[in-house]
């Protein structure tokens, strides 16, 4: 079952407080269901963690339950068997709370856990409705600060008497309970409206907005689809407002050449509702929008609106066969995959996607923008050849007055022929609604000294977290090695004397980059030990706080925010780099200026304040966020680490980068390039043994192959690092603007392989990664096939694919080839077409071979030349690695009036060479015909 979190539904209005109490064991609640709920399979799950024991054990206001139904039953019995730690006498304390269908958790009573051994407590709960939540929260976990007592308490088992679980949670009650409903929905008079394009066949019901859709490429179809708002005590039947439709080409939309079909809705002292479909003439999209007005006369409740709920979703086979993936809003939370035939229900953020793994066609849903609506998805199984799924903004319950419109959010629903397709085509997108071209506003170049120092640098915070090794900081002043400037400034001054900048990492030539103070947006403006600026400001605009975070619906913020980040931009000429993080902690404050703003609205008022001023710097700016959500930052950041704490971070002995970095990444692989950059955050490749030489070699090449910063994290002024490790650290930077593909996103988690087309004015190739991060640390070692064909090359010709670190040529390929990595290992392959000629198809310089190094190749077919220009490092030994076909032999080569070593293997050939510079070198190889 999928986890969801209270945290995740909007918060409505209140239910009525039920009546609690405690009973005697022998007494029984009405009716005949009842179940039992397990920990590891609670549906609602926030603040806590699953012991081995199978037990959840509460963290600081952890809250644990799920959702149920009942039939005929006014009363049910809950039995809770839990255990608690009594400090200063006094136990654990729990409040029972019940969750209604508008989304709101009601507190009904608390009780006390008053004994360190396993009781059951049991409890009468009165009920009014058939569908309802039940969650316990502990509310009072420390008992002291200094020093810190906690409280323990822990759930073994909840039991209810009287209802049964529920087939799914909230959305899903609100977007498929009504399923009947829906299936007795009067159809149009009229025939449906057909739209046909090249291919979609769409027909629409325009009396209740209800439409299907095939699509011909793939032979999916979706049936039943049809908006929904969930409006607390407004229910809305479009078959009873007055409907008018009209269909127009709009070829100018700058998401590409649609047919438009707008539908608009009326009903006196209601609301004005306009339901707008584009469909994609020539292409694979459908965008649908809600927007609507209020014209009740009076406030309403906003809870959640699906400009798609679809009753049928088939793509071909039986479930069983289709994978979804889906990525999460918190920052430590990866993406998921899952199997649509094994679930009850699966709840996802910013984007759902679906594939068949037999047909290999895919069905994605996606928000394109998250400007006031918040972008959720739901799944759930609609038989064994069918799914239901909804794609819905979540609007938190905001109060929306008389008069004032919504406009919806954008949402995509796209077709696809293998599953990467649609999620490239989602970023594309989303790129495209904001306006992003990042080549152009941020372009990554690693031949300018700015670009470098941007992209490739040392960085003290990912090495100051790493668990048990012993930094050389001034530790009665200082917590942590990071916080110590003068120990992080030994460390740049060592990566000097080690020759890195050579290298690309922060080139001393390009330090003309400033950071500006932090936005208010960092950890939402809350004043603690991390942001001391936001101490003084809470002291001086106490109204600016509620609950220790500011309140960006308040207008006095935004204009105090708006004079801080104009000093942080006045008088620099240098290009401006800014940052924050925990922006996927920001939500909706209770009690807030405005009750009318979401959290994604106040979120992009705050940062929308720094972008507008950085996109009118002329020097440039960079905007960098950290602890992330995706959904929020579309058009906001331009930088997002894609993943959790490289190393141990914070979280203790067993955390290695693979737990939280190589999944996010990989489900969020589709926005580098597009929306922002994707940066993997701090690698390490010794950290005074505690990585081995296989441990670092795959650290820092996935950071290098799959997003597009490497930030080197060893505490050099600690330790001698090896010279196998320097060896790994020289060969995985600088990074170049190309990007990968997740290309098995959907069929492992993490991807192992990742694709990396490259192109360049003078020649095309592939470089390819097979990674074994060994998730879990289980020591599985991984066979893998590699078919050119989810390369996007062609299955029929050949190819050359030699492996960078073993320096390899695994031969001449046709179709696929096949790779066992031990745990944990990785290969990086470069992948060139095989011609009748010699082809250079590898170089030694870095690991995304040939991308970096490479600034001219040509071959003289007449003369039997093969020649080109490359960039190399001061003293570093440089290789060519060349291809020789049969027919031709090895006759001469040089490279200016450096000294050469050349050595034929089979068929591969070696050129060697040593610049006493850092130079673009010429050089040229000459072959006779044999």
């Amino acid at each position: 079952m999928m986890t969801l979190t209270i945290s995740q539904h909007a918060a409505l209005a209140c239910v009525s407080l039920f009546t609690l109490i405690f009973t005697a064991p022998g007494s029984a609640a009405q009716g005949k269901e009842s179940c039992v709920v397990l920990p590891a399979e609670a549906r609602i799950r926030q603040q806590g963690n699953i012991r081995d024991d199978g037990t959840f054990s509460f963290w600081t206001n952890g809250i644990i339950g799920d959702w149920f139904t009942a039939s005929g039953n006014n009363t049910i019995r809950l039995t809770i068997t839990a255990t608690g730690r009594v400090v200063n006498d006094e136990g654990p304390l729990v409040a029972l709370e019940m969750i209604s269908t508008d989304g709101k958790p009601q507190e009904v009573s608390r009780f006390s856990v008053a004994s360190g051994q396993y009781r059951e407590y049991h409890l009468d709960i009165p009920i009014s409705e058939p569908f309802f939540g039940l969650q316990l929260r502990h509310l009072n976990r420390v008992a002291s600060k200094e020093p810190e007592e906690l409280r323990h308490l822990t759930l073994k088992e909840l039991r209810v008497a009287g209802a049964e679980l529920a087939e799914y949670g909230l959305p899903g009650f609100i977007f498929f309970g009504s399923r009947e409903a829906m299936d007795k929905k009067e159809p149009d008079a009229e025939k449906p409206r057909v739209i046909t394009t090249k291919q979609f066949q769409v027909e629409m019901d325009v009396k209740t907005a209800t439409w299907s859709v095939e699509h011909y490429q793939s032979d999916c179809k979706l049936e039943g689809i049809s908006p929904i708002l969930n409006i607390k005590e407004l229910p809305i039947e479009l078959g009873e407002y007055d409907a008018e439709h009209s269909i127009d080409q709009v070829p100018d939309h700058k998401l590409g050449d649609f047919t438009k079909v707008v539908t608009r809705y009326h009903k006196a002292d209601a609301l004005d509702i306009v339901y707008t479909l584009s469909i994609s003439n020539a292409g694979h999209d459908i965008v649908a929008q809600v927007d609507f007005v209020n014209n009740t006369g009076g406030d309403i409740v906003v809870n959640s609106v699906a400009p798609m709920a679809v009753q049928q979703a088939n793509l071909g086979g039986n479930a069983s066969r289709w994978t979804a993936i889906g990525d999460m809003k918190r920052y430590a939370e990866p993406y998921e995959t899952v199997t649509v035939g094994d679930i009850s229900d699966f709840e996802c953020w910013w984007y759902l996607a679906i594939k068949n793994q037999e047909t290999r066609s895919s069905v994605l849903l996606g928000s394109l923008t998250n400007m006031k609506g918040i972008g959720r998805f739901i799944l759930m199984p609609g038989g064994d050849t069918s799914m239901r799924i909804a794609a819905y903004s979540d609007y938190e319950g905001i109060i929306m007055p008389a008069g004032e419109r919504i406009v919806g959010e954008k949402f995509l629903l796209n077709f696809g022929q293998k599953g990467t397709d649609s999620l490239e085509r989602f970023g594309e997108l989303v790129a495209k609604a904001h306006d992003i071209d990042l080549m152009k506003q941020h372009p990554i170049n690693p031949y300018v000294p700015e670009y470098i120092n941007l992209f490739a640098t040392w960085n003290g915070y990912g090495a100051g977290v790493v668990i048990d090794f012993d930094y050389k900081h001034d530790k009665e002043k200082y917590e942590k090695a990071f916080m110590d400037r003068q120990w992080t400034r030994a460390n740049w001054d060592k990566m000097f004397e080690l020759g890195l900048h050579d290298y690309g990492y922060a080139s001393r030539a390009g330090r003309r980059i400033r950071g500006a103070p932090s936005p208010l947006a960092r950890r939402y403006g809350k004043p603690d030990f991390w942001f001391k600026e936001a101490q003084e400001i809470s002291k001086e605009h106490p109204e600016y706080y509620i609950d220790d975070h500011i309140d960006f619906s308040n207008p006095a913020v935004v204009e105090f925010e708006r004079k801080r980040a104009q000093r942080a931009f006045q008088d620099r000429e240098s290009i401006v780099r800014y940052g924050w993080d925990f922006s996927d902690r920001w939500r909706k404050l209770p009690g807030q200026y405005d009750p009318f703003m979401t959290s994604a609205e106040t979120y992009r008022t705050a940062m929308g304040i720094w972008r507008d001023l950085a996109r009118n710097h002329p020097p440039g700016a960079y905007a960098f966020i950290y602890m992330n959500v995706s959904g929020f930052n579309y058009d906001i950041c331009d930088i997002l680490r894609a993943g959790q704490d490289s190393d141990q971070a914070y979280y203790g002995q067993g955390c290695t980068f693979t737990q939280g970095l190589t999944r996010q990444i990989s489900g969020r692989y589709f926005y580098n390039g597009k929306v922002w950059w994707n940066n993997a955050d701090s690698f390490h490749v010794y950290v005074g043994g505690l990585y081995s030489y296989n441990q670092g070699k795959v650290h820092a090449s996935f950071c290098s192959i799959t997003g597009n910063m490497v930030f080197l994290s060893e505490p050099f002024t600690d330790q001698d690092t090896p010279e196998d490790r320097l060896e790994i650290i020289r060969r995985v930077a600088p990074i170049t603007p190309d990007v990968s593909v997740a290309v098995d996103v959907f069929e492992h988690n993490p991807a192992r392989l990742w694709n990396m087309p490259i192109k360049r004015d003078f020649a095309e190739w592939n470089v390819v990664g097979l990674f074994n991060v060994d998730y879990g640390q289980k020591g599985k070692s991984i066979t893998q096939r590699i078919a050119f064909e989810d390369l996007e090359l062609s299955p029929d010709r050949e190819y050359l694919v030699y492996e960078f670190w073993s320096k390899q040529f695994l031969g001449v390929k046709k179709g696929s080839f096949t790779r066992t990595l031990q745990a944990p290992d990785c290969e990086i392959y470069s992948i060139v077409e095989k011609a009748d000629r010699p082809v250079l198809i590898s170089t030694s310089r870095n690991v995304r071979q040939m991308a970096y190094d490479i600034l001219r190749l040509e071959w003289d077919d007449e003369e039997k030349v093969l020649s080109g220009t490359s960039r190399v490092v001061e003293g570093d030994p440089y290789q060519l690695r060349v291809f020789v076909p049969a027919g031709y032999a090895f006759a001469d080569a040089e490279a200016g009036d450096l000294t050469i070593g050349a050595k034929a293997d089979g068929a591969i050939l070696t050129v060697d060479f040593k610049s006493p510079e850092n130079a673009d070198i010429a050089w040229s190889v000459t072959f006779r015909e044999k």
